[in-house]
């Protein structure tokens, strides 16, 4: 139901209007009949009417002044002016006010109702079409976070966007910078959306609305669209995002940090930060990464004989040497940490020799155990990858030595130690390791050694250069056969040694290797 307020001077004119509509049955409320502008005004601030009736001509307040004072109280009211037939003067100016409606005195009910049902009419379209906008403008701000949201990761993941669609968007987020940076912030451990969403709710809080544009979660990371700014400063602002997240949830945080651009660069600034967190691998604690912190070292500049350390691992593996598996190990991963090398290529090497230590053990590894190779795809620093690494070789270390103590004493595990270190020594031999490093009689080393092996020295030696000479013909393929048997303890002597290896493989080293390169199974 509506509110009407009517307003003449004019007492007859008043009570005939007031009398002669029936209000009710119209949808309408008359609140009030006021005899001026003053006391109309004291009926609006209390009953706030929809509409108002007043004529145009009175005395002290005239029906335009009174129309200026309530349109600045309540600027949707609907206005109807009463005139005389010599007042268009009044009308002219109340046009310019923008009324829309008029009554002629005198007027009669029907003409009174027709404007009044007008104006009911006017009334509904407008309530509808601001409710309309209201919730449109509601819908809107509700959806606008996720808008943003996926406005940068569209542009990040896969730059979807032109310039002119950059600019609108920008604009509908009311934001005009041209030069941005990203920050990408993973967490130490994968977690759930919780921590995610919390960690950028966090973020949103200590970087002000002037300095983060837009905020997102990409898989399982944070991604920030941030103003560009001196490092130092953003380093102050992510230190105390990384110690607040730290303090609620006991978790890391490695965060990337992109060099400044434009929008035509946040694709590929998302690359930069991407692929520089890829270097986390190397830090055990959280930390802040620019392209700049991360120098790979070409693997021209490594100089690492990994076969031959790999090689010196598993002896110790296989002899049991728990204290050297450790040492050899460690220097290992220092050459990995010193070099900064690829982490995929790290992780290969590792998955090899993890392949060649869990062959050490007196038993063939167990299924389970050769599919445990996969584990160095999760591993997510080199920290981790080595005590992986390093629990799996001590526990088949371990095992050898507790093994050798009933097979073999740990004489004959230095043997067979110093036998490996020196394949390629043409010297090696039972009489030079008896006389010469461990002072023992030959005779009864060559009885011990036969009855803890199995096998004559002689033979043992014949068959660990064999395994090393297939060793080298299937990894150093570019080796020649002369080489092969000066590194396997045959001098250059290529007929015997290749007398000898077809013995022991059914194949000379040619065919072998022929084999090998065509793909033949041995």
């Amino acid at each position: 139901m509506y509110k009407v307020l009517l307003v003449d001077d004019e007492k007859l004119s008043r009570d005939s209007i007031a009398a002669l509509i029936h209000w009710d049955e119209h949808g309408l409320q008359l609140i009030g009949a006021a005899k001026n502008g003053f006391e109309a005004l004291d009926w609006v601030d209390k009953e706030m009417p929809d509409i108002v009736i007043t004529d145009i001509k009175m005395p002290v307040m005239n029906g335009l002044e009174l129309i200026g004072k309530i349109k600045e109280k309540r600027s949707d009211t609907v206005f109807v002016v009463l005139s005389g037939y010599d007042e268009y003067d009044y009308m002219s100016e109340a046009m310019r006010y923008g009324i829309k409606h008029y009554l002629l005195k005198p007027c009669n009910e029907l003409q009174i109702i027709d404007i009044l049902s007008e104006i009911k009419i006017e009334i509904a379209n407008v309530s509808r079409e601001r409710e309309f906008f209201t919730k449109l403008n509601n819908n809107f701000y509700r959806v606008l976070p996720h808008v943003k949201e996926q406005f940068l990761r569209d542009i990040a993941l896969t730059g979807t966007y032109n310039q002119q669609d950059f600019e609108e968007f920008m604009a509908m987020f009311h934001i005009h910078a041209q030069s941005f940076q990203l920050v990408l912030v993973q967490l130490g451990e994968s977690r759930g959306y919780l921590e995610k969403f919390a960690l950028k709710n966090i973020a949103e809080d200590l970087f002000t609305a002037e300095k983060l544009y837009l905020s997102t979660v990409v898989e399982d990371s944070v991604l920030l669209l941030i103003q560009s700014m001196a490092f130092e400063n953003l380093a102050t602002i992510l230190n105390e995002i990384r110690d607040i997240y730290k303090s609620y949830y006991r978790l890391e945080l490695f965060m990337g940090v992109s060099g400044a651009g434009g929008f035509k660069d946040i694709r590929s600034m998302y690359k930069e930060v991407h692929d520089v967190l890829r270097y986390r691998f190397y830090f055990t604690e959280g930390c802040m990464l620019t392209s700049s912190d991360v120098k790979v070292t070409t693997k021209v500049a490594w100089q690492v004989d990994f076969n031959s350390s790999f090689e010196a691992i598993a002896s110790s593996v296989k002899a049991g040497d728990v204290k050297d598996v450790t040492h050899r190990l460690q220097s290992l991963f220092d050459v990995f940490e010193k070099n900064r090398m690829e982490i995929n290529e790290v992780k290969s090497h590792c998955m090899e020799l993890y392949m060649i230590v869990i062959r050490q053990g007196q038993q063939a590894p167990s299924t389970d155990k050769m599919f445990q190779v996969v584990k160095f795809q999760e591993l997510d620093t080199l920290h981790a990858t080595f005590e992986f690494l390093h629990a799996v070789s001590e526990e088949v270390a371990i095992s050898n030595y507790h093994q050798s103590s009933t097979n073999q004493n740990q004489m004959i595990s230095s043997v067979i130690r110093i036998i490996d270190e020196h394949l390629s020594n043409p010297e090696l031999s039972l009489t030079w390791i008896g006389k010469e490093l461990l002072y023992m009689n030959v005779d009864y080393l060559g009885r011990l050694f036969s009855k803890e092996t199995g096998v004559k020295f002689s033979q043992y030696v014949l068959e660990r250069r064999m395994e090393q000479a297939i060793r080298l013909i299937e990894q150093a393929g570019d080796l020649k056969i002369y080489e092969i048997s000066k590194l396997t303890g045959f001098r250059e002597d290529t007929q015997y040694f290749s007398k000898v290896f077809k013995k022991y493989t059914g194949f000379t080293p040619s065919e072998f290797k022929r084999n090998i390169d065509e793909g033949v199974r041995m």
